[in-house]
């Protein structure tokens, strides 16, 4: 799969964010994963878990 392009089709950064769950989802999942293409400076993995 190619990189994902930004408005200037250049290729654009992506960050990933796992969070480990205490308790299983329904479905028995015990980890969520984030997709964001915020900077860390932008907001932290923990700002972004919160939302």
């Amino acid at each position: 799969m190619p990189p994902p392009k930004g408005g200037s089709g250049e290729p654009q950064p992506l960050r990933r964010i796992e969070l480990a769950l205490d308790v299983p989802t329904e479905d028995g999942d015990t980890v969520v994963r984030l997709l964001t293409n915020l900077a860390p400076e932008a907001m932290d993995a923990c700002t972004i878990a919160r939302l």
